[in-house]
């Protein structure tokens, strides 16, 4: 939601936001995973550019995945009831789960 905010802040200065989900990418971070489940660099990055290019005004805070599938905000990775994670089972505050990255460009 901080993303969605800062969306929203930023419209007046016509800077548009996005929020972009790369997926499961061929790095470091994510050496323990099987190649064959992992997506090339080379192709997150294309993804990653073609999404942006999309990014105006009108669609500022969206949320998508890599494919270019539009997430609503009731749909982000929550905690399901039950869980471990989920604060009821712990008696901790909820925690904002973050992923993906986040881009920002100057629109006309």
């Amino acid at each position: 939601m901080v993303m969605k905010n800062l969306a929203n802040q930023m419209k007046s200065k016509s800077i548009a936001v996005a929020l972009i989900d790369p997926g499961p990418v061929d790095t470091d971070m994510m050496a323990m995973l099987p190649k064959k489940m992992l997506r090339p660099v080379n192709t997150a990055g294309s993804d990653l550019i073609r999404i942006t290019d999309q990014l105006s005004m009108a669609n500022t805070g969206t949320y998508w995945t890599f494919d270019g599938t539009v997430l609503p905000w009731s749909e982000r990775l929550q905690p399901r009831p039950g869980s471990e994670l989920h604060p009821a089972a712990s008696g901790r505050r909820p925690r904002p789960l973050t992923c993906g990255h986040v881009f920002s460009r100057a629109t006309e």
